[in-house]
């Protein structure tokens, strides 16, 4: 059965504090019709872990604990997600009924589940790399970040207004684009992290950026057409 990651922002999963719930539902649909692939699913925190890591940091003993702050919030987003996907008629019996806290973990449900949903892992490392080493752990062939962006731009689009979004790079080309933008803080938002490219280029893995629109996201898990970038 083929396998497939997928990393969901958590600017895509909530705004304002709001979760979103018809996106939740709308990826819920999307996954019901897929029978024949097993997903995993890495939650990020967004605008909720950095409005908890901003008021907290004054107080916050050091950066490690401020990483386990912010893990907590994915996991509330995962377990979010996971209610919503497990209350689909259509996948019924087939959403892991917990949230993993390694890939060890993670790959040993998605054995027994067809769907998995995770947050965060470790204090210092990303949800785009947990998604990247849980695409490794799992062996999936193509991982999927879904974020607000929704492209790889050839440079910092909220910094330069002539960033022009790529529809293919090499996974050379996107590690010299996290090499400019990884600060590796709590709560810090960039597209993808450099030891997220690193692991992916390791193993091989194809990945696709996409935006919020799941259609697009239906299209670069079928292999079908959709708006985005290509890893590869």
């Amino acid at each position: 059965m083929k396998k497939v990651a997928i990393s969901v922002g958590g600017s895509i999963l909530s705004k304002k504090g709001v979760f979103d719930v018809e996106f939740a539902k709308g990826l819920a649909t999307v996954l019901s019709k897929k029978k024949d692939i097993r997903f995993i699913i890495t939650t990020g925190g967004g605008r909720l872990t950095r409005d908890v890591i901003a008021a907290i940091s004054p107080v916050a003993e050091n950066k490690y604990a401020l990483d386990n702050i912010a893990i907590t919030t994915t996991r509330l987003h995962a377990m979010m997600l996971r209610a919503i996907l497990n209350a689909n008629e259509s996948l019924s019996g087939e959403v892991y009924d917990g949230v993993p806290l390694s890939p060890e973990e993670a790959s040993r449900a998605n054995e027994i589940k067809r769907i998995v949903v995770h947050g965060g892992f470790l204090a210092g490392i990303t949800t785009d790399s947990c998604a990247a080493l849980s695409a490794e752990a799992i062996g999936a062939t193509l991982l999927v970040n879904v974020s607000e962006t929704g492209h790889i731009y050839d440079k910092d689009p909220s910094k330069n207004k002539d960033a022009k979004p790529l529809s293919r790079a090499s996974y050379d080309q996107l590690i010299g684009l996290a090499e400019k933008s990884d600060a590796r803080n709590p709560g810090s938002n960039f597209v993808f992290d450099l030891l997220a490219t690193k692991l992916i280029k390791r193993s091989r893995i194809k990945t696709v950026f996409v935006g919020k629109d799941l259609k697009a996201l239906d299209g670069a898990i079928s292999g079908g057409e959709f708006d985005g970038t290509i890893i590869e």
